[in-house]
């Protein structure tokens, strides 16, 4: 009992101390990463990792390292043979407000046996289509749990990317994460930057690059990944990527191990200041605070408006917790104190990492008025945008017309914002928005007027005929016998069975997925009998489809059908007396949002 109480004090130590962390593009140097950093992260760290198949990207890459270096880049799912403790599980962060992953981490962290301290999960299409609200849901959840399990490292991920470029809700979406790990000292995989350039450090995100390293100029299409490749030969591997290169699993596998030894090469000089806070003097001056134990100096970092952090704008003696700013011009400013010591101990000096953000706003007018305000729906609420033209505004207050019955104010939001969203909303809403930027000087003008009308754009759809449904029997007493053209047999031993889903359903939210299997008749009737659906996880084609092969072009990996047997789908039971009927309905919304998402290949399922 008391070696694991020395052991619970260090990592609560640990985990004050890290700081903001990202790992990005720039993180994708193998030379980079000290090996002995490595084997101290393989000592200190016990991953549990959440993803489908985008986030498998990460794993694919690890491979890479641990075909070409097993003695450092080794990982199991149990740390045996001196390996990375690396145990991955399914689910992805969803979509907008989902905190299904939540749930799942608690109940991981809350068993008995648990002896995880590193937390990871990824996204799945989940950023693409969410809010400012579904995103602050994933944020305020990730924090809440680093301070409920403050023995745990929590990792945060932003979203693949999906094509939409600089000015797509992903990509807002994408830096409003970043933002908040910036302002937060929060730790941060950067999945979506490490697409956006590539080795050479080119850029492609303005090109509208997606995850599969694809990007657009003059209207045709090109890859980075397989031009860099054919430039650099001998450089990529062949590694299976899901939705993408190889090249971008290389890098991003690269990129987690730069992350882990990182975290564990961070010597624990002295804690971060807390409680920073900022407040406002005179008209041109602020007052930094914070709390300390103990520091030879404290180093002040400031950054002003859009420049660069100057990251030794001051420094002042360690008896001080305050700083006064002065003759200061109009503008918004943010600041960070770093705690130094002269002597860690060895007869080096060191620093704490960086305190959380402070900002705050000096203005002798109002600030300039917003423009270019614009309003689109996404499914599920209002979108808006707009160009933020001022320097000094302490927020924005957003205004809306229902109807015609005159503007209120429905939200106050920060400053340096350019977007936000409204979940308010019904169907057949006219809704007008305007806003306008505030600060102790006053309001701004407004912002020019943005009208929707909230469409009711929910359809359904049936997929019933052979032209949308492949499906054969498989029977293991003729394994080599195709029933994908036989509509009938008289006992059932297993049924393969894929949907065609129309584009109409690509990429949107699916609200709802039933399925229901229609029994033509029926003799023999047992009570308990019940069929079992599975996801099936190999390809195959109905003309040649058998119990020994998935088509002409594979046998399957399990004979009588490779399916998922670990998260069964549902169970259906056998109705009696179920002549020329449909038995119960099976809830399937959550497969089918995964195959919309393009997430995971469709398919189809087995019973």
């Amino acid at each position: 009992m008391k070696r694991t109480g020395i052991l619970s004090y260090i990592l609560i130590l640990a985990s004050i101390a890290y700081g903001q962390l990202v790992a990005d593009h720039t993180s994708t140097d193998l030379g980079s990463i000290s090996l002995s950093a490595v084997e101290a992260a393989k000592a200190q760290f016990r991953i549990w990792y959440g993803h489908t198949s985008h986030g498998s990207q990460i794993t694919s890459g690890m491979s890479v390292l641990a075909a070409d270096d097993p003695v450092h880049f080794n990982y199991n799912s149990t740390g045996s043979g001196g390996a990375l403790s690396y145990q991955e599980t399914g689910g992805d962060l969803g979509h907008n407000g989902d905190l299904t992953w939540e749930v799942a981490t608690r109940a991981q962290l809350n068993r008995p046996d648990n002896d995880r301290n590193v937390v990871v999960w990824s996204w799945c299409g989940g950023v693409s289509d969410n809010t400012v609200s579904g995103i602050n849901t994933y944020l305020n959840a990730m924090n809440q749990l680093e301070l409920d399990y403050p023995h745990v490292l929590f990792i945060y991920m932003t979203g693949h990317l999906d094509g939409t470029g600089e000015s797509g809700n992903l990509n807002l979406r994408n830096n409003q994460i970043r933002q908040y790990c910036q302002a937060n000292g929060k730790i941060l995989f950067d999945f979506a930057d490490i697409e956006s350039f590539d080795p050479d450090g080119s850029y492609f995100l303005d090109l509208d690059a997606d995850d599969g390293c694809n990007y657009w100029v003059s209207g045709s299409q090109y890859n980075w990944a397989d031009e860099w490749c054919a430039a650099n030969p001998g450089q990529c591997s062949s590694v299976s990527c899901a939705h993408s290169r190889s090249l971008n699993c290389d890098r991003k596998g690269v990129a987690f191990w730069w992350l882990l030894a990182q975290l564990a090469d961070q010597d624990i000089c002295t804690e971060v200041p807390g409680n920073v806070e900022l407040q406002l003097q005179t008209t041109t001056s602020l007052r930094l605070t914070w709390t300390h134990t103990q520091a030879d100096s404290f180093i002040i970092q400031r950054r002003f408006g859009s420049q660069a952090w100057n990251l030794s704008y001051a420094t002042i003696p360690g008896t001080l917790r305050s700083f006064d700013d002065t003759g200061l011009a109009d503008g918004t400013y943010q600041y960070r104190v770093v705690a130094h010591l002269n002597d860690d101990g060895n007869g080096q000096p060191c620093d704490s990492s960086p305190s959380s953000i402070a900002q705050g706003v000096i203005a002798t007018q109002p600030p300039m008025a917003p423009t270019q305000l614009a309003v689109s729906y996404d499914g599920a609420s209002v979108q808006l945008t707009w160009t933020d033209n001022a320097d000094n505004e302490q927020g924005f207050i957003v205004e809306r017309d229902t109807d015609g019955a005159g503007f209120v104010e429905i939200a106050q939001i920060g400053a340096n914002q350019a977007s936000w969203s409204d979940t308010n909303v019904n169907a057949g809403m006219v809704l007008t928005y305007r806003i306008f930027a505030w600060n102790q000087n006053g309001p701004s003008g407004t912002s020019n007027e943005a009208t929707l009308t909230v469409p009711n754009e929910s359809f359904t759809v049936r997929l019933e005929t052979t032209d949308e449904v492949d499906d054969a029997f498989l029977d293991s007493l003729n394994p080599d016998s195709n029933y994908g053209a036989t509509p009938y047999v008289s006992t059932m031993e297993r049924f393969v069975i894929m949907f065609h889903l129309p584009e109409a359903l690509l990429g949107n939210t699916i609200l709802e997925a039933r399925l229901a299997f229609y029994g033509w008749g029926q003799s023999n009737w047992q009570p308990d009998q019940f069929l079992d659906l599975y996801r099936i996880t190999q390809y195959w084609e109905e003309p040649t489809v058998t119990w020994n092969q998935a088509c002409d072009c594979a046998i399957w990996t399990t004979p009588g059908g490779a399916f998922d047997s670990t998260h069964p789908l549902g169970q259906i039971p056998i109705t009696e007396n179920c002549d020329h009927c449909f038995y119960p309905e099976i809830d399937i919304t959550e497969l089918v949002q995964v195959w919309a998402d393009g997430c995971q290949d469709n398919l189809g399922s087995c019973w």
